[in-house]
């Protein structure tokens, strides 16, 4: 990655430096299961024949990475959990309501309970309305995140999951639907791995506990003409 700033201690986040635009975001949003996937979601496919056309017929945000360092050697990398939240308002200056986007994420790692990772909170998109309405009481005001805040009745509604996952594994996820990362709730922090690698039996940089590609895409016929002229000149 070329980027020299660290993952935000609080949630893992790298969104900074360009990673938007580096060739290793551009590697995962290009991988041809990664376009199907979304052109499945959208029902692209059935309007195209081949895979070049469904790509072409899909618009990719240019999201960041996240990854999560082995908190064995700083405490302080650990990860905070419960920032639980959406990316999507229905009552921000320019309103979104009802499926308009599919988040997804490409994880890098194996991801269980040893290394933490994506949770979210099934079927919470149907409170997505109750939620929005309440949003200007929070950090997300007229933006589209809107975090919960910690008596939300939300999260008492729904059970927390967190999804497992595999290495080169598509994770997808409405964007009403309530989310976060969280730290590793068993393992030693990496501290085995990174005895290997003091070792020499590992590199350094196998050493992360998390890193995953954050990918989104929708169809270009739902984009403004003007969006679509702003993405050509970017």
């Amino acid at each position: 990655l070329p980027i020299s700033t660290p993952p935000t201690p609080i949630n893992g986040l790298l969104g900074v430096g360009g990673v938007g635009q580096s060739d290793f975001l551009w590697y995962v949003r290009t991988r041809p299961r990664v376009l199907e996937a979304f052109a499945r979601l959208w029902a692209v496919d059935a309007m195209y024949e081949d895979a070049e056309s469904c790509a072409a017929a899909l618009l990719t945000s240019f999201d960041g990475a996240g990854a999560f360092r082995p908190w064995a050697s700083d405490r302080r990398w650990r990860t905070m959990p419960g920032w639980w939240h959406v990316d999507q308002n229905s009552r921000a200056a320019a309103p979104r309501r009802g499926r308009c986007a599919v988040q997804g994420l490409v994880s890098l790692k194996r991801q269980d309970a040893t290394t933490g990772g994506f949770a979210v909170l099934p079927g919470s998109h149907r409170g997505h309305e109750a939620l929005c309405a309440n949003s200007a009481s929070t950090i997300g005001g007229a933006g589209h995140f809107v975090p919960l805040r910690g008596g939300d009745p939300l999260l008492a509604a729904a059970s927390a999951r967190f999804v497992s996952c595999e290495a080169g594994d598509l994770v997808c996820w409405d964007s009403r639907t309530i989310h976060c990362s969280v730290p590793a709730f068993g393992g030693d922090g990496g501290a085995s791995a990174l005895s290997e690698a003091a070792a020499g039996a590992r590199l350094q940089r196998d050493c992360l506990l998390r890193l995953t590609a954050y990918v989104c895409m929708s169809p270009k016929r739902v984009a403004p003409e003007a969006v679509r002229r702003q993405r050509k000149i970017w």
